[in-house]
């Protein structure tokens, strides 16, 4: 601890990263009030449940988005319009964010990362399904679960119970 400490962590940082809000941007999302520690804290349980023991996953669940506390929570629409060399500058300025909050961030594989993606993604699903579930026959979430989640499910050994959160939607 005192070495993290040492090499300037900020608690205050840390502290207000999750202040960040979500969904700001979205027209009918933006009216619920999604904070990322409790958006980090929902993905940090989904990862518990789906695959118990994988510490190195919780934790980085805990941690993956503060550094957008520093660029914003920026919609993954108007990420997927933006050049690569945009994307990947975005992407660096939250991984110096939460490197400069906790010294480093959680090393994951690449099945970690895909875990990690797919509970971000269920967490998002989820909320949105409890907040405003018109939106989930939208075009843009059908393809959203079809193509990313489903995939990612599969990938992860874990379509079953994945498959329990988007069928009701007519999503499988």
């Amino acid at each position: 601890r005192r070495a993290a400490w040492q090499a300037g962590m900020n608690l205050w940082a840390i502290f207000n990263a999750g202040r960040c809000r979500r969904w700001h941007t979205h027209p009918v999302m933006a009216d619920y009030d999604d904070r990322l520690d409790a958006h980090q804290g929902r993905v940090a349980r989904l990862a518990m449940a789906l695959f118990p023991g994988d510490t190195a996953l919780i934790l980085a669940a805990l941690i993956h988005d503060d550094g957008e506390s520093i660029v914003g929570d920026v919609p993954n629409p108007v990420k997927n319009r933006l050049p690569q060399v945009a994307r990947d500058a975005l992407d660096e300025m939250e991984r110096i964010g939460i490197d400069r909050m906790w010294g480093h961030q959680p090393a994951l594989n690449l099945d970690q990362g895909k875990r990690l993606r797919l509970c971000d993604k269920l967490d998002a699903i989820m909320w949105a399904a409890s907040k405003a579930p018109h939106l989930m026959r939208e075009p843009g979430w059908q393809a959203d679960i079809i193509a990313e989640v489903t995939a990612l499910a599969a990938w992860c050994g874990v379509s079953g119970p994945v498959a329990d959160i988007c069928e009701p939607w007519g999503m499988k």
